[in-house]
C-alpha cells in the first residue's frame, strides 16, 4: 500500500480507492499546469487535497497499537518519502535559487547552501523552490495522523467526531490570528485538514454510503457525480481560491469544508463505477511517487510548451494533454521504485 493508506492493510486492494487516488493526483497535476482559466483552477483546488485526507482517514487503522509502533510506521511511510524526494530535487532547488538570485538574493555562499536545507527542515520549501513545494503533503498528513492517534479513543460516535473536528478548526483559527503565513511543518494546514481525515474515518465506520453507491445503477451514480461536481464548481466560484498548502480556505471557512466534501464525494462515487485498468491502478497505487517527482518533469514540460506558444498560462485542452503525458511518464518510475527500492518511499519488499 502507498503513503495514502499505509496504516491500514486490507487483504485485497480496493479498486475504487486507487481509481479515486488516480483522479485526485491527475487533478493535482492539472492544477499545477498554470491553467489560463482561474475558475477551473479554483474548482480543482477546492477539493483535490481534502480528497486525499478523506481517503487516508477512510483507511486509518482500527487496531489499538502502541504509540511507538504507530509512530515508527508513519515515520517510515511519510517522512522517509518526504526526505527522499527532497534529496532528489535538491540539485534542481539549488539551480532554481542560483538562476533566480534577483528574487531570492543570498548574502553569501553559506546562505546559498543552507537556505534550501533550512526550507526542507521547516517544510517551508515553497519559499525557495517550486520543485519541492508539493511535498508539504507528507508532513501535514504525518501531523494529522499523530493528532488522530491522540484523539481516536474519543471518536466513538458522531457527536465526539464533530467536537474533535471543531477543536482542530478552533486551533487553526487561533494560529491564523497569530500568523497568517505558512507555519513551520505546515501545522496550520494540518489543523485545517484534520476534519477531513476524521470524516473519512467516520464514513468507513458507518459503512453504508459506499456500499449503497456500489449497489446503485451506473446511471444513478453518474448523475449523482455530475450534480455534485457541478455544485462544487458553482460554490468554488463563490468561495474563491483555496490554498490548503498555505492554510488558506478562500472567502468562507464553512463553505470550504462543505464544498470539499461534496467534490470529494463526487470523485469517490464515480470511482466505484470505473472498471479495472492497469494504468489507472498503477498511477493510483503510486500517488506518493507522482507527488514527489512530478514537478521536476512538469517544469521542463511547461518551459517547452511556453516557449512554443509564447505564453506562460495554458488553455485547458493543452494542460490536459500535458497532464496525460506527465502521468504516463511516471509509470516506469512507479514500477521501478516499487520493485527495486520500495524502502525509498517507506515500503518493504
Amino acid at each position: 500500500m502507498n503513503v495514502i493508506d499505509n496504516c491500514y492493510k486490507p487483504k485485497t486492494r480496493e479498486t475504487w480507492a486507487d481509481n479515486a487516488k488516480f483522479m485526485g493526483i491527475a487533478l493535482m497535476v492539472l492544477g499545477h499546469n498554470s491553467l489560463a482559466n482561474q475558475q477551473v483552477t479554483d474548482f480543482i483546488y477546492s477539493f483535490h487535497m481534502p480528497l486525499f485526507f478523506i481517503l487516508s482517514g477512510y483507511f486509518a487503522s482500527r487496531k489499538d497499537v502502541p504509540f511507538h509502533v504507530y509512530l515508527k510506521k508513519n515515520l517510515r511511510g511519510l517522512l522517509i518519502p518526504y526526505l527522499t524526494f527532497c534529496i532528489i530535487a535538491l540539485p534542481f532547488t539549488y539551480y532554481c535559487l542560483w538562476n533566480n538570485s534577483a528574487i531570492y538574493p543570498c548574502r553569501n555562499e553559506i546562505d546559498f547552501m543552507l537556505r534550501p536545507l533550512l526550507g526542507i527542515m521547516l517544510v517551508k520549501t515553497t519559499s525557495f523552490s517550486y520543485f519541492i513545494g508539493p511535498l508539504w503533503f507528507f508532513m501535514a498528513l504525518f501531523i494529522v495522523r499523530m493528532m488522530f492517534y491522540v484523539c481516536r479513543k474519543y471518536l466513538s460516535n458522531l457527536k465526539n467526531c464533530i467536537a474533535v473536528s471543531l477543536a482542530s478548526i478552533f486551533l487553526y483559527l487561533f494560529m491564523q490570528e497569530l500568523y497568517t503565513g505558512i507555519w513551520p511543518f505546515r501545522l496550520n494546514s494540518a489543523c485545517l485538514l484534520f476534519p477531513f481525515y476524521v470524516f473519512g474515518y467516520m464514513v468507513h465506520r458507518n459503512g453504508i454510503l459506499l456500499e449503497k453507491m456500489k449497489r446503485s445503477s451506473r446511471g444513478n451514480v453518474i448523475l449523482s457525480t455530475i450534480l455534485l461536481l457541478l455544485l462544487t464548481y458553482f460554490m468554488s466560484s463563490i468561495n474563491g481560491h483555496v490554498e490548503t498548502a498555505g492554510g488558506g480556505y478562500g472567502n468562507y471557512l464553512l463553505l470550504m469544508y462543505i464544498n470539499a466534501v461534496i467534490g470529494s464525494l463526487g470523485i469517490i462515487f464515480i470511482s466505484t463505477q470505473i472498471k479495472k485498468n492497469k494504468y489507472i491502478l498503477t498511477i493510483g497505487g503510486g500517488t506518493a511517487i507522482v507527488l514527489g517527482l512530478h514537478t521536476n518533469f512538469q517544469v521542463v514540460f511547461m518551459q517547452i510548451v511556453s516557449f512554443a506558444l509564447g505564453t506562460s498560462s495554458f488553455p485547458l485542452w493543452i494542460a490536459v494533454c500535458m497532464t496525460v503525458l506527465l502521468l504516463a511518464l511516471h509509470i516506469p518510475f512507479i514500477r521501478f521504485i516499487n520493485t527495486y527500492c520500495p524502502y525509498l518511499i517507506g515500503k518493504h519488499k
